[in-house]
């Protein structure tokens, strides 16, 4: 009877760890996945699916007209339901792997990704709460997302990408400081390691403190404040997880595609670095001098104007 009754309780918090928005997209292409096997495949509905069903039902997809963004959510889906069940996943095997690159390829070749301006930024930030579960994770993505827009930084320069190029941002690069009564003021970022960088040092970009509630100081300062202090990556990188291992590239982009796709935007015309395409979109749009653009991109040629993608031109 006690056991009984563990087993439930031990479920019931495996489910509340997915978010409430990724329950109900889950939910669904479960649905489709089922109704695909018994009803077009008519074969019996049984777990884990095998190899050869997984490659119908994506080819399925793609004759149907989506995009590979849709793909691997679907596998993504797909593989949490086996895991769930604690059965062999069929979706990381090498056929279906290639398959989904295929469709990739066969889509030609990527468009343009749009940038993330400060009015779209604001709208994943408020829409974070509402698919992310755990709230340091709440305040780690908000967190990350700002930084890469208000510092116009590449993912890479935020957060670890991999071991040959690693210009992730660390612990002691960032420093908040504050006004004579006592209330933040200002973050500055000193970058040291960046795409392009000669060895001479960056003067430090200041982030000052906005009157508008995303203001960038005071929300990664929320973060600052409940950072993991002990963590393996603690002492080295700045945006770690709540069990101390560096935030991954991996990480971001798959936060940002599920906000957009909450927020009913294509998340395949977007991408991690889109908040800084967004914020030098803005910068421009706004008036700043072609010199203030370059310092706060640290570019060092005029390769900036291929990150500015107005959405109208007024003549």
């Amino acid at each position: 009877m006690v056991t009984r009754e563990l087993h439930a309780i031990a479920t019931g918090l495996i489910h509340r760890a997915l978010a409430p928005g990724s329950h109900d997209t889950y939910s669904r292409v479960w649905a489709n996945l089922k109704s695909f096997v018994t009803q077009t495949l008519q074969i019996t509905w049984n777990l884990p699916l095998s190899e050869e069903v997984l490659l119908l039902y994506s080819a399925n997809l793609y004759r149907l007209g989506s995009k590979a963004s849709t793909m691997r959510g679907h596998l993504s889906a797909i593989s949490y339901l086996h895991q769930l069940h604690r059965v062999h996943d069929p979706c990381k095997s090498f056929l279906v792997s290639n398959l989904t690159k295929g469709v990739a390829k066969s889509m030609g070749p990527a468009r343009s990704k749009q940038p993330i301006c400060i009015n779209l930024l604001h709208r994943m930030l408020a829409a974070v709460p509402r698919i992310v579960t755990l709230q340091f994770d709440i305040v780690l993505t908000q967190a990350v997302f700002l930084m890469l827009y208000h510092a116009c930084m590449r993912v890479g320069e935020a957060v670890f990408t991999s071991n040959k190029t690693d210009h992730a941002l660390r612990f002691n690069q960032v420093k908040f400081h504050m006004d004579s009564s006592g209330d933040l003021h200002d973050l500055t970022v000193q970058f040291i390691h960046f795409k392009q960088s000669s060895g001479d040092l960056p003067p430090p970009l200041i982030i000052y403190r906005k009157p508008w509630y995303w203001c960038p100081v005071v929300h990664i300062h929320r973060y600052h404040a409940v950072r993991p202090v002990n963590g393996i990556h603690s002492g080295t990188y700045y945006f770690v997880k709540s069990d101390g291992h560096h935030v991954t590239s991996a990480f971001v982009g798959e936060k940002v595609a599920e906000v957009l796709t909450f927020l009913g935007e294509d998340a395949s015309v977007y991408g991690s670095h889109g908040f800084r395409a967004g914020k030098c979109t803005d910068m421009v749009g706004e008036g700043r001098t072609t010199e203030l653009v370059w310092a706060v991109g640290r570019w060092q040629s005029d390769a900036h104007h291929i990150y500015n993608r107005p959405k109208f031109i007024v003549s």
